[in-house]
C-alpha cells in the first residue's frame, strides 16, 4: 500500500477559496476522491500537491490550523467577509468540517448571527 500524499483541491469557478486536502497516492486518485466527498464529477478543478500537509494525515489539518498557520480563509457566516489570522485575529471556529466549516470574524459577528 502506498503512502498517502496530500493534494490541496479548489473548483475552478472563479473564487481562489482553497476547497478541501485529500490525502490519496496520487493526483488521479485525489481528484477521483473529491468527486466523491462533493459529488461533483462535472466540475472543473485544480489538485495541488501539497506536502506540508502531509505530517496531518490521515484526517488533514484543522480549520483553526488552516487558517493561523497556513494563510488559508474562510468566509465568516455573520458577515461573510474573509476570515484570515491577519484580518481577523480573534477569529471563533465553531465547526472544524473542512467541508462545510462554521467561523466567525470574532465574537461580535458570532452574536449578530445567533440573533
Amino acid at each position: 500500500v502506498m503512502a498517502s500524499k496530500a493534494y490541496e483541491l479548489r473548483h475552478l469557478d472563479g473564487d481562489d477559496e482553497p476547497c478541501v486536502i485529500v490525502y490519496a497516492a496520487n493526483s488521479r486518485e485525489a481528484h477521483k476522491r473529491f468527486g466523491e466527498i462533493d459529488n461533483a464529477t462535472f466540475m472543473k478543478t485544480q489538485v495541488l500537491r501539497k506536502p506540508e500537509f502531509d505530517a496531518y494525515a490521515p484526517n488533514g489539518p484543522s480549520v483553526t490550523d488552516l487558517i493561523a498557520k497556513h494563510d488559508w480563509w474562510f468566509s465568516c457566516r455573520a458577515c461573510h467577509e474573509r476570515v484570515t489570522l491577519d484580518e481577523c485575529p480573534q477569529f471563533i471556529v465553531r465547526g472544524e468540517s473542512r467541508h462545510a466549516p462554521v467561523v466567525y470574524c470574532n465574537a461580535a459577528c458570532e452574536e449578530k448571527k445567533a440573533k
